[in-house]
């Protein structure tokens, strides 16, 4: 069949008109909305100027803040979009917190969105020596305090070497309190002032160990907020430095133990060599002062062996003799049934040390040894439940027993003879959930809920993942005090002093048998805790 020029030209725009239709409507459907507003400094409200401001609106989009700090995107459909900022030298925004997406629902189209953002803090070292000169190619570091399997360390945050005038600037730091140093000899080296040779420039200078960061100076801590900018003078001292040799005495080598050297309470970092085969090791370019080297099962809570030291001249003879070590077996119905997770938290480490697996066949087997000394438990989560049971129906924890005794509220304590601790776990069915969010959720935090007993505070620990809202699904009904902290932070709200003193920080609430509860909370700051 054949067309007329005049009916083919007819048919074709025909054909042209309805196809504009069809994405004349899908536009309409999908494209006919949006989201405007304006990017502002946190801390003075100023319009913040090429900041970009981004949506999944199926994929990737983003667009960059003019002079005034206003945005517009455009060609939005109806429904929730998740809106991010960023811009160097902040950390990233939202409406809402730092870090954290905001979830703007679209159709109608919105307008008048504030997001604030907020700078990073900035720390200036100035580097110099006993002269007062400027000492250049030195690595000033700024440490932050953490707990890692019970052992107070302190963790490299920002390092950077200082220039031809002795500074550097180390920046992008999120509000809180850091320890100055240097980072030399493979050592943590906070601001006790001193460096090392032969590897760097002046002769005779050694790396500093830390004290106790709960005792050091007021000097030795840099405390920043939002935007801050800091500035800070390190003096350096010349000081001797000596070897230290010793050997493992009764400690398996297989699995090959790890080494670590202690002084003042703190992990001081620095590489130990050792001999695999014969146990013998060495320490280099050990200041003078105090030490205490120990053996630790990789993965487990195990002390395998320790030993003290005085470093006074070149050392030789330190024998790291064995230590006893305990197993954790839990027993119970719900134990036998799930398995369970409790935290096991070292009250001489001053922090926790981590999660106890309890049940017939836990994993990680050995994971459950536990070095003499005191220690307090908390509930964490139970290891599984059955498929097909429903969150709300599965078992919380009623008790956790030792010998008859309490240890959610009186701890536990495990003598130097090692041997087998028969852990009793109780749980009920009915279990209330608690839902938890926190004025700053831009680092990762942790919640702490706990009750009052006849034989004192019992506790429930969550860690949260920053951003994120904290939630505690398996918790026995009843009344309960809530609490946020730093998760790079000492949990100290244990000492009983501590816990009077923020009392007042804590939020209150009562949960209910199978039922959601929401809270917010504040930020415990260091000096609170």
């Amino acid at each position: 069949m054949k067309c007329t020029q005049f009916w083919c030209i007819c048919g074709f725009i025909l054909a042209v008109a309805a196809e504009a239709q069809v994405v004349e409507g899908l536009q309409e459907e999908q494209g006919k909305f949006f989201i405007r507003g304006q990017v502002v400094d946190g801390a003075t409200g100023a319009p913040v100027a090429r900041a970009r401001v981004s949506v999944d609106n199926g994929g990737p989009r983003s667009v960059l803040t003019s002079e005034s700090g206003s945005f517009e995107l455009s060609g939005l459909g109806e429904r929730e979009y998740q809106l991010t900022v960023s811009r160097p030298g902040y950390v990233d925004g939202t409406r809402q917190a730092p870090n954290d997406g905001t979830r703007v629902l679209v159709g109608p189209s919105r307008e008048g969105l504030v997001i604030r953002i907020n700078r990073y803090a900035a720390v200036e070292v100035v580097v110099r020596d006993e002269h007062g000169e400027a000492v250049p190619g030195i690595p000033a570091v700024l440490y932050a305090e953490s707990v890692e399997q019970g052992v107070r360390r302190l963790r490299q945050v920002r390092r950077l070497e200082t220039n031809d005038l002795g500074r550097a600037r180390l920046y992008g730091l999120r509000p809180g309190k850091y320890m100055l140093g240097t980072a030399l000899g493979g050592y943590f080296t906070p601001f006790l002032g001193s460096y090392t040779s032969p590897s760097f420039p002046r002769e005779g200078y050694a790396a500093s160990m830390p004290v106790d960061p709960g005792e050091a100076e007021a000097g030795n801590w840099v405390a920043v907020g939002y935007g801050d900018e800091v500035e800070r003078v390190l003096t350096l001292r010349a000081e001797a430095v000596y070897d230290v040799h010793g050997r493992l005495s009764g400690i398996p080598l297989r699995p090959v133990p790890r080494l670590r050297l202690m002084r003042g309470g703190v992990d001081v970092g620095g590489s130990i060599g050792l001999n695999q085969n014969s146990g013998v090791f060495a320490i280099r370019d050990l200041p003078v002062g105090e030490y205490t080297v120990e053996a630790v099962k990789e993965g487990s809570m195990a002390v395998l062996g320790r030993a003290n030291f005085v470093v006074s001249g070149e050392t030789r003879g330190v024998q790291v003799r064995a230590t006893p070590t305990a197993v954790l077996k839990g027993v119970g119905a719900g134990v036998e049934e799930r398995g369970f997770m409790m935290q096991v938290i070292s009250l001489d480490a001053g922090g926790w040390v981590q999660m106890a697996t309890l049940g017939p066949n836990p994993p990680g087997g050995d994971r459950n040894e536990i070095a003499p000394g005191r220690y307090a438990v908390s509930v964490n989560r139970q290891a599984s439940r059955p498929r097909g049971v429903e969150q709300q129906d599965t078992p919380y924890v009623a008790s956790i027993r030792v010998s008859g005794q309490d240890v959610l509220a009186k701890g536990l304590t495990v003598g130097e003879g090692g041997g087998e601790i028969i852990v009793e776990v109780e749980t009920r069915p009915g279990a209330a959930r608690l839902q938890v969010k926190a004025d700053e959720m831009e680092a990762a935090w942790g919640v702490v809920a706990y009750r009052e007993t006849a034989d004192g505070p019992v506790f429930y620990e969550q860690s949260c993942a920053a951003g994120r809202e904290c939630v505690m699904p398996q918790m026995p009904p009843g009344g309960y005090r809530v609490l946020g902290w730093r998760r790079d932070e000492p949990v100290a709200y244990r000492d009983p002093a501590v816990l009077d003193r923020v009392a007042s920080r804590a939020v209150s609430v009562v949960l209910a048998e199978r039922q959601t509860a929401e809270v917010e909370v504040k930020i415990l700051e260091r000096e609170e805790q």
